[in-house]
């Protein structure tokens, strides 16, 4: 009898540990839309309109990242898998490798645990002609909240290495004197400020508003929390913002977009008018259909050959940035 018992006593441990293993492992293994999970500084991009390959100026801004932020680990999270014999595909990923991850993304784990989740099984979003623009909107708050870490749009081009202290607050620029926009936003974990924005999408989504829950929503936030009818007024004052870090609109848009014809323009002063900035906005929406001829000197041909080499090579080749 005793031994049947310490037999069955093994037997139970045995499936405990085996129970707890598979648990474990099936956690990692669906954690892996989100890899790498990073306690060290990351940076992220998200392609979210299906498209099995990347534009050019999609793979300067991911150069650009990687160049300026050789130690943070660069993670490109796209809706579908990417086309791995596309050229510009095979020239990131075989010489960005040390700090550049692409990987497919399951949005429903992304979406897990956060305001968002009913949202997202619901749907509704998938109704709206803006939806790729509210998956990226809303994907980006989920995935800063519960990673942490530096949110790029793929027409951003980085300039310059991000401050010491961007990786450790809530952070957003303005695009105007009274605007923040969400190309650039960088966050730590669990920040209130982006669970407070995606609890007001949960309840509140407008998906015939093409900008509803990117820009207005958090500037409508923003002023409410700094208390300031002007978020110009509240510039690196993160104590009246409760933590959260407005910067100028020089440090990441300098471009503003009723201005984008100044990234083609031959007599803009880049040396002067980005000398203080971390990025420019290259306003992909009003800009995809303008090219530059390679060699030109326009602004938009300085910040890809300066800030991403390897593709500008490819813009050689195919005659226009």
């Amino acid at each position: 009898m005793m031994r049947r018992y310490v037999y069955t006593l093994q037997v139970s441990c045995v499936l405990g540990i085996i129970i707890y293993f598979v648990n474990y492992n099936w956690r990692k293994i669906s954690n892996a839309a989100l890899e790498p999970v990073h306690s060290q500084p990351a940076i992220y991009f998200l392609e979210t309109t299906g498209k099995s390959f990347l534009s050019l100026r999609q793979g300067c801004s991911i150069e650009s990242a990687s160049l300026h932020n050789p130690t943070v680990k660069v993670t490109v999270l796209t809706s579908h898998q990417l086309d791995t014999n596309n050229t510009l595909y095979r020239t990131l990923s075989s010489n960005l490798a040390n700090n550049v991850i692409f990987n497919t993304i399951q949005f429903q784990l992304l979406f897990d645990q956060t305001p968002l989740l009913n949202w997202y099984r619901t749907g509704d979003w998938k109704k709206s002609k803006y939806s790729s623009v509210h998956l990226s909107d809303t994907a980006r708050l989920a995935l800063l909240w519960k990673q942490g870490g530096l949110y790029l749009d793929t027409d951003v081009i980085v300039l310059k290495s991000f401050p010491e202290e961007f990786w450790e607050e809530t952070s957003l620029g303005l695009q105007d004197f009274n605007q923040v926009n969400t190309a650039v936003i960088s966050s730590k974990v669990r920040s209130d400020f982006l669970n407070l924005c995606m609890e007001m999408i949960a309840m509140h989504y407008a998906g015939d508003v093409w900008g509803a829950h990117g820009p207005l929503l958090l500037s409508n936030l923003l002023r409410r929390r700094c208390r300031s009818p002007l978020l110009d007024d509240v510039i690196n004052d993160t104590v009246t913002c409760r933590g959260v870090h407005v910067y100028p609109r020089d440090a990441f848009y300098p471009v503003v977009w009723m201005n984008w014809e100044e990234l083609f323009s031959p007599s803009y002063n880049v040396s002067e008018r980005w000398r203080h900035s971390y990025s420019v906005h290259l306003w992909n929406r009003l800009t995809s259909v303008n090219v530059a001829t390679p060699g030109s000197g326009v602004p938009i041909d300085l910040a890809a050959r300066h800030n991403c080499p390897m593709v500008y090579k490819l813009m050689n080749k195919n005659g226009f940035v």
